[in-house]
């Protein structure tokens, strides 16, 4: 039977889900996904009619893509193939899939530089040969890095001066806000952002919670902040550790990771994971392991030049 394709309906995120579990299983050991996080997902497409596709093969769910453009020369592909049909050419279908909604959207971007990119597991041998032989190179390499706690982790040690406190949303956003970009600005996936989408992106996720925005001060100054979300991938999850730089290396990131892993540990959680940019210029990977951590799996960024060079 020839597989399908037709855009994903809310009602399909269990098997979107399902898919992506079992999809994960095969490749890295276990499974993180939730319908939560396919909604947060689906938050950040333009429209889901044009902009995700399912592909089904004899009524059951064997492939999944999205498509995003980022508004400064960036599109973005992401795609699932369910493990029994690997080697069928689904992951073929989805690149293709993906690669004409990139061509279209082309069309309406003037910018002097345009890549797609596609991020795939480093274990998936095939999916990478895919990309390669279809003119992506691997430009940049990211850690999913976890902590599984047996006991309550160590309490941070704050430097001298600094305190922590949970983030107020209406007296603490504009300086969380220039926190995270001062902090971020030299990474290689930073995209500067207004407050008022920032705030619309993070403050108005359903998964939002202030009680899990850790926020250090040195006096009356944010000078760092860990911004969390219970339930993330199944588990605590750290979105964004920010230090800014005239804090550094002072042991103000490893207190605020560690004020994280006990805000979780009391609410019940003993698995918390976090991303990171194995060039981060900030040495990040050995501070988290410094804190515990462990990479348990690699993803690799691919991208193929549109436009530009």
């Amino acid at each position: 039977m020839t597989p399908t394709v037709r855009p994903p309906r809310r009602e399909d995120f269990p098997a979107i889900v399902a898919l992506g579990e079992a999809f994960d299983r095969a490749l890295v050991g276990s499974g993180d996904w939730s319908e939560e996080d396919v909604a947060h997902d689906w938050r950040a497409l333009a429209d889901p009619e044009r902009d995700a596709w399912l592909v089904e093969d004899g009524g059951a769910v064997v492939g999944y893509a999205t498509f995003q453009d980022d508004g400064v020369g960036t599109f973005e592909a992401d795609g699932y193939v369910h493990p029994d049909r690997f080697g069928h050419g689904i992951g073929a279908t989805i690149v293709g899939l993906t690669e004409a909604r990139a061509a279209r959207q082309l069309e309406a971007v003037a910018l002097p530089r345009v890549v797609l990119q596609n991020v795939v597991l480093h274990s998936d041998g095939p999916a990478r040969a895919l990309l390669e032989g279809r003119g992506y190179r691997p430009v940049r390499h990211f850690l999913r890095m976890q902590i599984d706690m047996a006991e309550p982790p160590a309490a941070p040690v704050w430097p001298g001066g600094v305190a922590v406190a949970a983030f107020r949303p209406d007296a603490d956003a504009a300086a969380v806000h220039a926190c995270v970009h001062e902090a971020f600005a030299e990474e290689w996936s930073f995209r500067d952002e207004t407050l008022a989408d920032w705030r619309t992106r993070k403050l108005e996720d359903p998964r939002f919670d202030p009680s899990l925005w850790a926020v250090a001060r040195d006096g009356g100054e944010v000078c760092g902040a860990a911004l969390c979300t219970a339930g993330q991938f199944v588990m605590g999850f750290v979105n964004a550790l920010a230090v800014r730089p005239a804090w550094r290396r002072r042991g103000l990131g490893l207190a605020l990771l560690r004020q994280a892993f006990g805000w979780f540990w009391e609410r019940g959680e003993q698995r918390v994971g976090l991303g990171v940019d194995t060039g981060n210029p900030t040495a990040a990977v050995r501070l988290y392991e410094r804190a515990g951590m462990r990479a348990v799996w690699q993803a690799d960024v691919h991208e193929k030049v549109l436009r530009g060079g």
